[in-house]
């Protein structure tokens, strides 16, 4: 029997993600707390409001440093490799690779652990934040006007 899971899992889809009803099907027999979302309005906030992200190791990982979220980030694609590895370098992340079978146990285990350790969840999201801050468009506004944002 499987120990009772007491966290909220949020999957979040796009609304032409092509497995959504199969996901459904899957979370719905599993016996944790999975909320399914497909068309989520305000990401910032829900990823705000969250322990730990798993998603991929690409643009949405600038996001969730910027909002300060530890994370697994899994490598989908070779251009995010780079990223990836500077994540895991500078504290930010976890990282698995995604372009190779990833065995959920190892996963569950990585998850399990760092669920246990609040001191590493914080770590990892202060060195989230120092890696993105989100004022880029800022520094580029006052670069090429010269006044400060």
């Amino acid at each position: 029997a499987m120990a009772e899971c007491k966290a909220e899992i949020d999957v979040v889809l796009g609304p032409g993600a092509p497995h959504i009803n199969k996901i459904r099907e899957l979370v719905g027999s599993l016996p944790y707390n999975f909320t399914v979302h497909t068309d989520v309005r305000d990401m910032a906030a829900m990823m705000a409001a969250t322990d730990l992200v798993i998603g991929a190791a690409g643009t949405s990982s600038w996001e969730r440093c910027c909002l300060g979220v530890p994370s697994i980030a899994i490598v989908t694609a070779d251009n995010q490799q780079d990223f990836a590895s500077s994540l895991r370098a500078n504290g930010a992340a976890e990282v698995f690779d995604g372009r190779a079978e990833i065995s959920a146990e190892v996963l569950g285990r990585k998850i399990r652990d760092l669920s246990n350790d609040v001191g590493r969840l914080n770590a990892m999201a202060c060195a989230a934040s120092k890696i993105c801050d989100g004022l880029g468009t800022e520094r580029v506004f006052s670069a090429m006007t010269g006044i400060d944002a």
